[in-house]
C-alpha cells in the first residue's frame, strides 16, 4: 500500500542544502552552525574528526564521495570535489 519512504544520503541532502542556501546569497559560503542546514553542520563535524586523527588530511571521503579541506582566509571549508565548489564553512567566523 504505502511505499516505503528511503532516506537521501548525507551528501545529497548537503548539496540540496547548499544549493539552497547558494540561491539566495550567491557567492557566499553557507556557515555550519545553522539549525536549517543538520547535513552540512553533521559533514563539517565530519571533516574536523578527519583533521583531528590526520592534521595533514586535505582530502576525505565520505558516503564514496571525495570532499577536500580548503581555506577560504582564515576560516576552514569543506569542498565537494566532484563539482569543484565550496559547500560549508566554519560556524562563527568570517574570511579575510
Amino acid at each position: 500500500m504505502y511505499a516505503e519512504k528511503k532516506c537521501e544520503p548525507c551528501f545529497v541532502r548537503a548539496l540540496r542544502e547548499s544549493n539552497a542556501y547558494a540561491s539566495n546569497k550567491p557567492r557566499a559560503i553557507p556557515a555550519a552552525d545553522s539549525p536549517n542546514r543538520p547535513a552540512l553542520e553533521f559533514l563539517f563535524k565530519y571533516a574536523l574528526w578527519v583533521r583531528a586523527r590526520r592534521p595533514a588530511a586535505k582530502r576525505f571521503t565520505y558516503e564514496g564521495i571525495q570532499y577536500g579541506i580548503v581555506w577560504a582566509g582564515r576560516r576552514m571549508c569543506v569542498m565537494h570535489m566532484p563539482s569543484a565548489r565550496i559547500i560549508v564553512g566554519a560556524p562563527g567566523v568570517r574570511g579575510d
